[in-house]
């Protein structure tokens, strides 16, 4: 397996869409056309997880931070710690790929598993993503045609809406057409006006999906020129930065804030406020949640779960009367490990695909659907 088919793996479960403008994951460091040994993951690109993936024969570092966090690096210097870490994994072979903040919103992301992980029902993005968005694509088709389209649609990404697949709507009606010379119609006369039975198709669609699902219709659509549409739509999207949800009932804060330690591995380095108080409406955002605290209060949120906050967002949430359990910024993202690891296995497994993939706590193996290893543990060491 390919670098590259890497990326498109990972362009399934963290869209690389939904990274910040300013972000720069992806590939860092290496090429796309690079046969997979294997893949270890890590929070940080550094020489010493550069080491660990030589040593256990994984030529593929995933991480989440990445190694250049301005785009258009236009120097490398090698007298630099960055061009230190650039010579290293050069020299051993290594490949760098990040999934920063892509990581971050994405629905299958880190800050959606630490909020299913305590329980959170109903959970959305504190805020959503400015850089994608639902689309709902409109396509004309032939009766004979439309299961096979819709089919082929759907199993693009398309049509799905919270736990249901294959949704759409279909309404009959007329089209009409004059082929031209050198056309080659599927039904109709050339150089007449022809109207024929058509079913006008309806499906919603990520933005970061469209290209996929527009090719797989085209390919089953049987007409020589295929009539379509696109609408960007202002429907609430389940992809962004941070999450706030829903408690089944409320509790003291003290109990989700144990039960998020035992997720991230780690005891909270800060407890801002009053950790006795009952929580129902509770805010999880791994890694900087400064810019979140405000719209969390606004939300009327009891607890905050973050990584870190600023001083005066740290005013904030006392005025606002909200718990806040602080990890530490690198330690709040450690569940990374184990989202990466078990979610890229999957999307592997789907496509019948092998590659070895280790990171501290995982280790899985994934040859036709077999999985060896402990895909249910994370010790976030």
């Amino acid at each position: 397996m390919r670098v590259g088919e890497i990326l498109e793996r990972l362009d399934e479960v963290f869209p690389w869409e939904l990274a910040e403008e300013w972000d720069n994951s992806g590939l860092q460091v290496g090429s796309e056309a690079a046969e997979c040994s294997g893949i270890l993951c890590a929070v940080d690109p550094s020489n010493e997880s550069i080491e660990a993936a030589s040593c256990s024969g994984c030529n593929v570092l995933l991480t989440h931070h990445p190694l250049f966090f301005k785009k258009g690096v236009n120097r490398i210097d090698l007298g630099t710690p960055v061009g230190t870490l650039v010579k290293n994994a050069v020299e051993k072979g290594v490949n760098i790929i990040s999934c920063h903040t892509n990581a971050d919103s994405a629905e299958k992301g880190i800050a959606s598993f630490l909020a299913r992980s305590i329980g959170l029902e109903g959970f959305s993005p504190v805020e959503g993503s400015k850089r994608s968005r639902f689309v709902k694509i409109v396509v004309f088709v032939p009766p004979e045609s439309i299961d096979a389209v819709s089919d082929a649609m759907a199993d693009a990404g398309a049509g799905v809406i919270g736990e249901y697949t294959h949704c759409g709507f279909r309404t009959e009606g007329t089209g009409t057409f004059i082929p031209q010379k050198g056309a080659k119609p599927y039904s109709g006369e050339l150089l007449k006006l022809n109207m024929e039975n058509e079913i006008r198709l309806e499906m919603i669609c990520p933005s970061y999906k469209v290209s996929k699902v527009v090719s797989s219709m085209i390919s089953v659509h049987p007409y020589e020129e295929v009539a379509y549409d696109l609408y960007a739509l202002e429907n609430p999207i389940p992809w962004g930065i941070g999450r706030i949800g829903m408690l089944p009932e409320a509790e003291p804060c003290k109990g989700v804030i144990q039960r998020a330690s035992g997720i991230i591995s780690s005891e909270p380095q800060q407890v801002i406020g009053d950790d006795g108080k009952k929580a129902r409406l509770v805010a999880v955002a791994p890694g900087d949640a400064e810019k979140l605290v405000s719209r969390v209060a606004d939300r009327g949120a009891d607890l905050l779960i973050a990584g870190e906050i600023g001083y005066h967002s740290a005013l904030i949430a006392e005025e606002a009367g909200i718990c806040v359990a602080l990890y530490g910024h690198s330690e709040s993202e450690k569940v990374f490990l184990k989202v990466a690891s078990s979610e890229l296995s999957s999307a592997l497994e789907a496509c019948g695909k092998y590659v070895k993939i280790t990171s501290v706590g995982v280790d899985l193996d994934i040859r036709r659907g077999a999985k060896s290893g402990r895909n249910d543990t994370f010790d976030g060491r």
